[in-house]
């Protein structure tokens, strides 16, 4: 029984070990979701799932991995120290105990995204991802995904990758 804490470590020993990369991800997103039958709300970035979403500073499955923002449906943590909810995305709002109630009426733009793995097709370089009360609305390029009126935006420059949030099934 591995803890969730040890799974980003696992997949990636073995991917070293020769899993392929295009099952190492699945194995600790969309996989576990699907078993829990709960694959067609989360495990994806995917318009009409859940925002559970991870952002990274380099591949998600290397040595040297460091969280730059996690999304847990629309409450977001970039110093997890405490859980910041939005609109207003310059100031700690204080601590939120019931996600779901956070998340409501929020919505959010992360813009710049180096690449975005989605887990439904194609990864997309230098993508944006919408999120509106706790769920995904879209998943594209800047162009296709504009900052919806009043949101909240991140605009992540450099090394990043977007993943669907883990889960430890």
């Amino acid at each position: 029984v591995l803890f969730g804490r040890d799974l980003v470590r696992q997949a990636g020993i073995a991917m070293h070990h020769g899993l392929k990369l295009e099952y190492a991800i699945p194995s600790v997103t969309s996989v576990p979701a699907e078993a829990m039958g709960l694959g067609s709300k989360i495990g994806k970035v995917a318009v009409g799932f859940d925002g559970d979403i991870a952002i990274w500073n380099t591949h998600p499955l290397s040595a040297r991995v460091r969280a730059k923002t996690v999304i847990l449906d629309g409450v977001v943590t970039d110093n997890f120290d405490s859980i910041k909810y939005f609109p207003d995305p310059t100031a700690a709002t204080g601590t939120c105990s019931d996600c779901n109630t956070c998340a409501q009426g929020t919505r959010f733009a992360l813009h710049g995204i180096s690449l975005v793995t989605t887990l439904t097709g194609a990864a997309i370089e230098k993508g944006s991802i919408i999120i509106e009360d706790g769920m995904i609305t879209c998943v594209g390029t800047s162009d296709a995904c504009p900052t919806p009126e009043g949101a909240a935006t991140y605009n992540f420059g450099g090394n990043s990758m977007a993943i669907p949030g883990f889960i430890a099934a």
